[in-house]
């Protein structure tokens, strides 16, 4: 009864709303044993009835009111339609006697755990968990109806979007990557038929071996055959630097 009562006013809330909204759901995964919170962006006025451009992000505690204002002022002056954005939250719990979290174990395929641990076991667990949980809970308990899928992160979260593009080609219609860190470049399968745009951009003040990493990866994906835009910008390894990008490139795929 707690739950209908939950669900019942969870919607109330963000289909009769006039303002657009930043939610944090908090679900259970059966994938990863444990509770994960999404942060959800939703449009205003938004309705089960109608079909969204749906980006889902790594990191998704990265998702702000920053981003939520910036994304409000681009729809209501048009220059892109109305979205959802799924935020799935990395666990950031740290590691004793590691100066690494959970999270980039969760995001980085190739990593030194033990095999036959848990931990060796997260990358795994995650991709389940954010492949199909997630989605599940989107169609199933948000009602969510999506016309098409994107992907969104950066750092470690980008170089798991980098895995997604090898093992779902056909999954998601683009990416947004910047900084990427600790994707598995080995076994690249060549590009589909019609590829989904990658969008890759790096600051030209990162750490020079994070900049060999992207001018790589870009190279290996042209290989590849894949649709590839890329530039480097103005800035670091930060999340302002990020936000800034993505207020532009979101205009070009939505």
């Amino acid at each position: 009864m707690k739950y209908l009562i939950f669900t019942f006013f969870f919607f109330f809330t963000i289909t009769n709303a006039q303002n657009s909204q930043l939610k944090t759901i908090s679900i259970e995964s059966k994938a990863l044993n444990e509770k994960r919170n999404l942060t959800i962006y939703f449009p205003k006025n938004f309705s089960t009835n109608k079909k969204y451009n749906v980006i889902y992000m790594a990191d998704g505690q990265l998702l702000t009111d920053d981003y939520k204002e910036k994304i409000d002022s681009l729809i209501n002056i048009k220059k892109i339609s109305e979205i959802v954005i799924i935020g799935v939250n990395s666990n950031e719990t740290d590691i004793p006697n590691s100066y690494l979290q959970l999270r980039n174990y969760e995001y980085v395929e190739k990593n030194d755990a033990k095999d036959g641990t848990e931990l060796a076991a997260r990358f795994k667990n995650h991709l389940t968990f954010f492949m199909n949980e997630v989605n599940e809970y989107a169609t199933k308990e948000l009602k969510l109806k999506s016309k098409k899928k994107y992907f969104y992160g950066a750092s470690n979260g980008a170089g798991f979007g980098v895995n997604l593009l090898n093992k779902y080609p056909n999954y998601f219609t683009g990416f947004i990557l910047y900084s990427v860190a600790g994707e598995n470049k080995d076994n690249f399968n060549e590009s589909v038929i019609k590829s989904p745009k990658i969008i890759i951009r790096y600051g030209k003040e990162e750490v020079e071996p994070l900049i060999l990493n992207n001018i790589e990866l870009i190279d290996l994906l042209k290989t590849k055959k894949y649709n590839v835009i890329s530039s480097s910008y103005d800035g670091r390894h930060k999340r302002k630097d990020w936000l800034n990008n993505f207020t532009k490139d979101i205009q070009t795929i939505n």
